[in-house]
C-alpha cells in the first residue's frame, strides 16, 4: 500500500502563484524607484544629481550583495521565515529611508533595502517546488 499526498486546491496554487508574483515585483521595484524619483532626491535634500545619483547606485551594490550573500540563506532557512524576514527588514529600511534627513543616510538606507529587498530571486526555486 502505497501513501499519496493529497492534491492542493487549483485556487490554493494560484492564490499562492499570484502573491508570490505580486511580492516579487513590489521587491525588486525597491531596486528600480530610486532611478525615478533622483531628480525629486536632488531637489529634496538640495544636492546634485550626482550626488543624488549615490542613492541610486546603492542600491544596486545592495542588491548585488544581498543576491550574492542572501540568497544562498535559501537552501538552508526555510523559504517562508526567510521571505518574511527580508520583507519586514525592506520595510524597516524604507522606513529609515523615508527618515532620512541627509544623503549619507539616505544612500545607507538605499544600500541596506537593496541587500534585504532580493525576496523575488529566492522566490523562483519556491515556486517551482
Amino acid at each position: 500500500m502505497t501513501l499519496t499526498q493529497p492534491r492542493p486546491r487549483a485556487d490554493a496554487s494560484r492564490g499562492v502563484l499570484l502573491l508570490l508574483a505580486l511580492t516579487c515585483g513590489v521587491a525588486v521595484g525597491n531596486v528600480y524607484f530610486p532611478q525615478a524619483i533622483s531628480p525629486s532626491v536632488a531637489a529634496g535634500l538640495d544636492v546634485s544629481a550626482d550626488t543624488a545619483a549615490l542613492v541610486v547606485t546603492a542600491a544596486q551594490f545592495g542588491y548585488a550583495a544581498g543576491i550574492f550573500l542572501l540568497v544562498p540563506l535559501g537552501d538552508r532557512v526555510p523559504h517562508r521565515r526567510l521571505a518574511v524576514t527580508l520583507l519586514a527588514l525592506t520595510g524597516l529600511g524604507l522606513l529609515a529611508a523615508g527618515a532620512a534627513p541627509g544623503v549619507t543616510p539616505l544612500v545607507a538606507a538605499s544600500a541596506f533595502v537593496g541587500a534585504v529587498t532580493v525576496v523575488a530571486p529566492g522566490r523562483g526555486p519556491q515556486a517551482a517546488g
